[in-house]
């Protein structure tokens, strides 16, 4: 009877608990409700990266642009046509250019003497709108090089640029491939060109960057 009697006594115990257990549960219905502007707006993606312009991307500093006219109006450029001063320009001020994987406007190329071949086109087309020069853009592939402690093929692609004089005097001694000159970063025995490039593809390569 005493068994019985505490069995009976704890269960009723503990049917009590459970009551009071169940009626204590709140439940809390959470609505929030996010608009589209909300979700796309600027203080969620971080502060927006600054986007120079196109002029801005050919623009040298003020120091810079008189540095190559004094070269290119030495007297010993003087005799050379236009393209060729750029090449020879270029050749000289870039002697120990670096490669850096990052893509510079024409100013930052020129300061800190290093960038990618993009870099170096962009600083080209620089130069060459300063000294009345055309300008045309390839992509170019260089041979493949064989990575032999990882076991494959590397192919590169890359931009150059090909510039020639707009008033030149053609010759029946000379093509007119003769009469361009291309300034290529990846100059390799056997770099083939792949294509032309439009000026819109070239300026959307910097920015894809």
């Amino acid at each position: 009877m005493t068994i019985k009697r505490t069995s009976r006594t704890i269960w009723s115990l503990v049917s009590v608990l459970l009551l009071l257990s169940c009626g204590t549960v709140t439940q809390y219905h959470v609505k929030q409700q996010v608009g589209i502007d909300q979700i796309f707006a600027d203080h969620q993606m971080g502060q927006p990266i600054p986007v120079p312009s196109v002029d801005a991307l050919f623009t040298l500093t003020e120091d810079q642009k008189q540095d190559f006219l004094k070269t290119i109006n030495s007297v010993k450029l003087r005799h050379l046509s236009n393209s060729d001063k750029i090449e020879m320009y270029l050749r000289d001020k870039l002697n120990y250019f670096n490669f850096h994987s990052d893509t510079s406007t024409a100013a930052e190329t020129m300061q800190h003497n290093s960038g990618n071949c993009l870099s170096l086109a962009i600083l080209t087309k620089a130069l060459a709108k300063m000294n009345n020069v055309g300008i045309q853009y390839e992509l170019a592939k260089t041979p493949g090089v064989f990575q032999r402690e990882n076991g494959f093929l590397l192919n590169s692609q890359h931009i150059r640029t090909v510039i020639f004089d707009k008033n030149q005097r053609y010759s029946p001694y000379y093509s007119s491939k003769d009469l361009k000159i291309k300034i290529d970063y990846f100059s390799t025995l056997g770099s083939r060109t792949l294509r032309k490039v439009n000026k819109d593809e070239f300026y959307a390569m910097f920015y894809s960057n």
